[in-house]
Formats: structure tokens, C-alpha cells, sequence
């Protein structure tokens, strides 16, 4: 029963289709990487945890991300991409054999090739070790040569065993004077922007007391020593990101406000909803969010959803190790097919009219690393475009001629975007207000973007964000459940276990007569039973929540029209017989009391 509901868990996963993944996990066995839907992996996450898959195959970034306990590690090779696995990253997936707390002891191995020795290397035991033992050593052409990898394996298991496990020392990354290579100035300006706008850095001297109390500074206190120099230029460096943030140029306006007079610090609006963003986001791509907003707003194409969708698309994704898979030499002709004449005038609205007339890229001249960046993003745009209109991933794949990993990537693109269209949506709320922007219209695209958020956080059409409110829904239960008929919440309480369960087994292809025993059946019968009285029961409790904060609003309407209704009998300054606020004050009592009835006639019935 339990592996049954596996496979009708993966089945559902991957929109009711029998797919490798499916026919793996049915042998005893799964797999894991980038090419599996968002869906999917969770399920074989939630199997191999709970022990009903033994053996799973997977790469790096699940040995690395997701806490997943195991009895036996073992390492085929010892490649990331392009790059070998370091002491740190091989510490971490070997320690998921043996979890304590899960299991009493664990094994680790790691299988090599044969391969022949650089000539430049030495072994790990040896006296004299070369820059290839104990790191990544060049070569003659100057890029990073490759370490056997017996000797690399030695010298992993080695590191892990020791004291000091071998890993890099911490830095900060705050200073870009820190020996690290993950620093960023735009960190150190979101540090002190957050202070600024969160009102506890105020001036120049709270700026210098919170950075001193830093690590990063301190850090720069121990390396120095006597030699003031590091700490000089890292007082340059904060005073260098503050006057960036003071000095960017219209339309974004500038971050922070300084007064030269009193020394004080302010967060201009700007500013603020920067401070606000979520997310690892960086200044200048928040800035480039705000001046495409301010762009679009006297030009929006509200024909469809692409140009949104363009605004949506993360900056992050359009890194070139991020859009690998692509190949946009081949995808970019199957996008210029799938443009209606709307989606043509939104290609012209951001830039794109003269390539978008190229119907095809030749993969010897074009390559993704050469793509502009509006391609790549009217691209990510088209593609989450189908993944909203609930276009199955693997047909999508077939469309735009994507590699055969793009279904997990797509998946990522979508999740991507649905966070970036949250922080947007935050963005514009915090500035719809704002004096500098009146003409932008962000009360507009905060509406917008909060709708179109949660369009690709469910991965549905907008006439599915009703039903898939109610929790335990998915999205072939609700697109089943709007073709007979269900629209809303009220409807869905409304209905039948029998009648509900009776579409719900439809999702999963029909049933066989119910006079044929089948034990697969009636067990895929009751768990459609089963979700349909739990779908039921929360539109009930979402629909009962609803009634009685509507309810609250009435009273509390009726009780604000009484009240304007004695203060202006009291002043006689609104008289009953004339005057337009009276009638209105009388018009908002009758409706207040007729809905505070019908919320109360309606509650009674529950």
C-alpha cells in the first residue's frame, strides 16, 4: 500500500504520466538532479527520509543542500562540473552517513578512475608536496590544472579525519579588502542601507561605532597587526559606498540623504523600499527594477502577460552559468513562433523590435554567453508564460527545444520568479505613495505584480487562484473541479464527499467498474475519498473565516453610520430631509444592517 501511494504520489507529480523516474522507483530504486520537476524530487525526498526508496542516486547539490540521512555514501568520481570537490563540500555530504540521532554507525566511499599522474604532482605522503597536492596548481597555459584523483581522494579523506578538517578560514563580506572570495561592495552599501532606513544609523559616528563592532573589522584589526593601512582603506570603503548610495542619478533617485550642516543620515523613499527587498537582490539590480517600472508605466501592454512576466524574470537567472541549458541558438527561432502580435508590441516596447524580425541564430556566430540580456529575459519570460497557462514541462521542453535537464530548471525559473514578483510587488507598495514617483502609478503594478505572484507561485491560470486557496488542492484537482462546474470556495463547501470524490478520480484517469476487485482501485477510490472530505473541510473553515470577518466590517460599518448619523444630528448641520452625506449616511446604515443579517443568516446555517 505504502509503495502504491509512492507511485500514485509520482504519477500525480508528473500530470498523471509513467516517466523514468516512475518505472526507477517501482525497480527499488531513485534518482535526484536537475532534470526532475520541483514536484518530484519532493516526493523521492519525503521516500528516501521515510526509508521507502533504499538506494538514491543523485548529484552534489542534494548530497550538499537537503538534510537527508543515510546508512552508505558513496562518491563516483569527484568532479563538480568543471571543478573538483573540495575538503569543506566533501565533509558535508559524507557526514549524511551515520546521522547521529538516525543511526548508530555509517560508511562513506569514494570509487576513482585510473587515470595517469600529472607530472607536476607528488603524492600526499611524499616530503616535498607540490601546489597539486594541496590545492589546484597551473599550467603552462595559466588555467587551473586537474589533481589524480587517487591523490585528491587521499588527501580529502585525509582532511576530514584531521583536526583542523583543512577548510579555508572564514572572512567577512562586508570589506573587499578581506582575504575572501565571496566580497562584495554592494553588501557592504545593503548593510548600511538596512540601518539607515531601519532609523539606527543616523549619522557618520553610529556608522563607525556599528562597523567597528563588526567581524569583518575585526578581523582587519587582527591580519594588520601595527599596519594602519588596512583599516584606512576600509574606512574608505564605507565612506565610498556611502556616497554611491548618495549620489545615484534620476530616475532612481538616490538611496540616502546626507546633511552636510548636522551630519545626519536619511533614507530618501527610494531608499527605504530598497532597505525592505528580500532576498540575496542586489542594489543595482533593485534600481534597475524601479527604472523599468518607471519606464513601463507610461507604456504597459496589458494584451497579455509576457510584458509582466519580462519585468519578473530574476536578475540572478540571467548569469550565463545560470541559462546553460538553453541553447538559445536553437530556442530563440521556436520563441519567434510562439509571438502574436501583442507579444511583437511588447518586443518593441522593451527593445527587442529589430531582433525580434531574426528569425534564426546561427550557432557558430551566437553563443549564450553573447545573447543579450533582453533575449535571454523575453526568453525566461516566454517560457514562464507557458509554465501559467499549466503547459505540461515536458512539452514545453519539446517546444522551445530545450535540453533534456530543463524540467527542473524550469521549475527553479518559475520558484525564481515567483519570489521576484513578491519583492516587486513589495517594492511598489512601499512607493505608491512616495512624492517622487506620483506619475509612476506603483499602486497599479503593486495590484499586478500581487496577482501575477501568485499565478506562478501555483503554476495556474487566473481563474484557478480561487480554488487553489483551499488547501490540499493542486492543480489538476482544481482544473478538474472548474470544468464541473466548482468556481469558488462556497461552492466546494457546498458539495458532496461522493460528488467531489467522483471528479477527483477522474485526475488520475477513470476508474474500472466498481464490480471488478481491484486492489490498486479501491485503494486510489479512498484516497481520492480521503482529499476530497479534507478539501471540503478547509473550504469550509476558509469560507466560515471569511463570513465572520465580513461580518466584523458590517457591524462595524453600521456602527461608524450610526455614529456620523448622531453627530450630525446633534450639529444639525446634515438635516434628515436634504443634503447628500445625509442620504449617504442612511444608504450606509440599510446596507451595513442587511449585510450584517446576511452574514448572520449565513453563519447560523453552518
Amino acid at each position: 500500500g505504502t509503495k502504491a501511494c509512492l507511485l500514485d504520489n509520482l504519477m500525480r507529480a508528473a500530470r498523471n504520466r509513467k516517466t523514468e523516474l516512475w518505472s526507477a522507483v517501482r525497480d527499488g530504486c531513485a534518482f535526484h538532479h536537475a532534470g526532475v520537476s520541483v514536484d518530484e524530487r519532493n516526493v523521492v525526498e519525503h521516500a528516501f527520509r521515510t526509508g521507502l526508496v533504499r538506494v538514491l542516486v543523485a548529484t552534489s547539490t542534494l548530497g550538499a543542500g537537503v538534510n537527508l540521512p543515510a546508512r552508505r555514501v558513496i562518491f563516483f568520481g569527484l568532479d563538480i562540473g568543471v571543478a573538483q570537490l573540495d575538503p569543506l563540500r566533501y565533509y558535508q555530504m559524507k557526514g549524511r552517513a551515520g546521522r547521529m540521532g538516525y543511526d548508530t554507525a555509517g560508511d562513506s566511499y569514494v570509487v576513482v578512475r585510473q587515470e595517469c599522474r600529472d607530472v607536476s604532482s607528488h603524492s600526499v605522503h611524499g616530503e616535498q608536496k607540490s601546489e597539486a597536492a594541496l590545492g589546484r596548481p597551473q599550467d603552462h597555459q595559466g588555467a587551473p590544472s586537474r589533481v589524480p584523483e587517487e591523490d585528491l581522494a587521499q588527501k580529502l579523506i585525509l582532511a576530514s579525519s584531521a583536526t583542523d578538517k583543512g577548510f579555508d578560514p572564514i572572512c567577512s563580506a562586508i570589506f573587499p579588502d578581506a582575504p575572501s572570495a565571496c566580497t562584495s561592495r554592494d553588501t557592504l552599501c545593503r548593510v548600511i542601507l538596512e540601518g539607515v532606513g531601519g532609523g539606527w544609523l543616523a549619522s557618520l559616528e553610529d556608522i563607525g561605532r556599528y562597523m567597528s563592532c563588526t567581524f569583518g573589522f575585526r578581523q582587519l584589526l587582527v591580519n594588520s597587526k601595527e599596519d594602519a593601512g588596512p583599516r584606512q582603506a576600509a574606512c574608505q570603503e564605507i565612506l565610498s559606498a556611502l556616497a554611491r548610495m548618495c549620489e545615484i542619478p534620476q530616475p532612481a533617485a538616490p538611496l540616502v540623504k546626507f546633511d552636510g550642516v548636522s551630519g545626519s543620515l536619511a533614507a530618501t523613499d527610494v531608499g527605504y523600499a530598497a532597505s525592505i527587498v528580500g532576498g540575496r537582490v542586489s542594489l543595482d539590480s533593485i534600481l534597475e527594477c524601479i527604472n523599468e517600472i518607471v519606464q513601463a508605466s507610461g507604456s504597459l501592454s496589458l494584451d497579455g502577460d509576457l510584458h509582466l512576466l519580462y519585468l519578473v524574470v530574476p536578475h540572478e537567472w540571467l548569469a550565463e552559468d545560470r541559462c546553460w541549458w538553453l541553447r538559445l541558438h536553437k530556442t530563440w527561432p521556436r520563441v519567434l513562433q510562439s509571438l502574436n502580435a501583442a507579444d511583437l508590441k511588447v518586443c518593441g516596447l522593451v527593445g527587442l523590435a529589430e531582433v525580434s524580425q531574426t528569425s534564426m541564430l546561427s550557432s557558430s556566430s551566437y553563443h549564450p554567453k553573447h545573447l543579450s540580456r533582453k533575449m535571454k529575459r523575453l526568453t525566461g519570460a516566454v517560457l514562464m508564460r507557458e509554465v501559467i497557462n499549466e503547459v505540461p514541462l515536458d512539452e514545453v521542453c519539446k517546444r522551445f527545444q530545450l535540453t533534456p535537464s530543463a524540467i527542473g530548471e524550469l521549475g527553479d525559473l518559475q520558484d525564481h520568479g515567483h519570489r521576484t514578483a513578491g519583492q516587486l510587488a513589495a517594492l511598489c507598495e512601499s512607493l505608491k505613495d512616495s512624492q517622487e514617483f506620483q506619475q509612476a502609478g506603483f499602486w497599479a503594478f503593486m495590484c499586478l505584480l500581487g496577482e501575477l505572484r501568485r499565478r506562478l507561485g501555483f503554476g495556474v491560470r487566473s481563474e484557478l487562484i480561487a480554488l487553489m486557496d483551499i488547501p490540499h488542492m493542486t492543480a489538476s484537482r482544481a482544473r478538474e473541479l472548474y470544468r464541473a462546474g466548482y468556481r469558488t470556495p462556497l461552492q466546494v463547501a457546498q458539495a458532496s464527499v461522493d460528488d467531489l470524490t467522483g471528479h477527483l478520480v477522474k485526475v488520475s484517469g477513470p476508474l474500472r467498474a466498481r464490480d471488478v476487485k481491484d486492489p490498486y482501485e479501491e485503494y486510489r477510490y479512498e484516497i481520492e475519498r480521503t482529499a476530497a472530505k479534507n478539501i471540503i473541510s478547509s473550504a469550509k473553515s476558509m469560507v466560515c473565516r471569511e463570513a465572520e470577518e465580513a461580518q466584523a466590517t458590517a457591524i462595524a460599518n453600521v456602527q461608524l453610520a450610526k455614529r456620523l448619523g448622531r453627530t450630525a444630528d446633534r450639529e444639525g448641520t446634515l438635516p434628515r430631509s436634504e443634503g447628500r452625506d445625509s442620504n449617504m449616511v442612511e444608504s450606509v446604515m440599510v446596507v451595513g444592517h442587511s449585510q450584517e443579517d446576511e452574514w448572520k443568516q449565513f453563519l447560523s446555517e453552518w
